[in-house]
């Protein structure tokens, strides 16, 4: 069974609360997420009674705040200890839950046991480990796996028919982002004219390689061939292929700055000058905009979600009366 129903992740947002971000996949996929962490059921006889918070007329209790956080997995730092960003999470789960009681959305007997059962067939958990892992809220396992379903029903109906992706979305993505596709680098191929420089040369000796490579520069833009010059007034050099980046700088902007077949201005660097021809350029190589267009929907339908999110759950907080304890 497939109810195309999302999973909820929380992630943060400006105002400091928080949001659930939508993962596509189906109804089991949220609950494998956050019911099958099972674990030995705590005593929470002396702390139930402590309200952390109230939402209109219901309590959030210290119980309600140990359940979800060992729930969620987040790490408990110190017993009695209430980090606020945990338990504004909490509100907004409730938040979630009160509105879609609110709106009459309902979960059936059917929905839940078929669930049960996709949970059970997915992770190799048998339905009475499942079943049993959800006492862990002192409830029904059908009460709380009915919370959780109208709660993403909600999500599901109130954010999603929003979303809206359309191909010049997914062809700009692309084009904006297109170096986190590549497979392989630009890379050029270049050979050299060379003039080492001695390293304490004089101002002489400096000035005559100066004047000897603006002579050879002079014959190369003249359109003689470039290996024979090299040659005849110097030392040529068949550099080889390089990958942009690889090469000694400055070499290296001048060489991927250039066309194939240009040839590059004096270069000086500690050895001495070079000139530099590139006899090939080889184009990076990318993954093609079919082959990566459902990882690019995928990312732009999270992004809208949760910005669609934001401001529902921003609503939701403003049309609530909340206090804390």
């Amino acid at each position: 069974m497939n109810n195309g129903i999302d999973m909820v992740k929380i992630i943060p947002y400006k105002n400091c609360r928080s949001v659930p971000l939508l993962f596509y996949g189906n109804i089991c996929s949220f609950f494998v997420y956050c019911l099958l962490l099972i674990y030995p059921q705590p005593s929470y006889a002396e702390t139930v009674d402590k309200i952390l918070a109230t939402i209109n007329d219901e309590f959030i209790t210290l119980a309600d705040y140990r359940i979800f956080i060992r729930r969620e997995g987040y790490p408990v730092k110190e017993e009695n200890r209430v980090e606020e960003g945990i338990l504004k999470r909490l509100i907004e789960e409730r938040l979630i839950l009160i509105e879609a009681k609110k709106r009459g959305i309902i979960a059936t007997d059917r929905e839940i046991e078929e669930m049960l059962k996709e949970i059970s067939k997915e992770r190799g958990v048998s339905l009475e480990e499942i079943i049993n892992s959800l006492k862990i809220e002192g409830r029904d396992y059908k009460e709380v796996l009915r919370d959780r379903i109208i709660s993403v029903k909600l999500i599901k109906d109130e954010i999603e028919s929003k979303v809206v992706i359309n191909d010049k979305e997914i062809e700009n993505f692309y084009n904006e982002h297109k170096e986190h596709y590549r497979l392989e680098p630009e890379k050029v191929e270049i050979d050299a004219f060379f003039l080492s420089l001695p390293a304490e040369a004089s101002v002489t000796e400096a000035t005559d390689i100066k004047l000897k490579t603006l002579k050879v520069l002079k014959h190369l833009r003249e359109g003689e061939d470039f290996e024979s010059i090299a040659r005849r007034y110097g030392e040529f050099r068949r550099l080889g292929r390089f990958e942009k980046g690889s090469l000694l700088q400055p070499l290296n902007n001048v060489a991927f700055s250039l066309k194939e077949g240009g040839i590059s201005n004096p270069v000086w660097t500690d050895e001495g000058v070079y000139i530099i021809k590139v006899t090939k350029r080889i184009e990076p190589v990318y993954q093609s905009l079919q082959e990566v267009r459902n990882q690019i929907i995928k990312i732009l339908h999270n992004n809208k979600m949760a910005d669609i999110m934001n401001d529902w759950l921003k609503r939701l907080w403003e049309g609530a009366s909340i206090g804390f304890r």
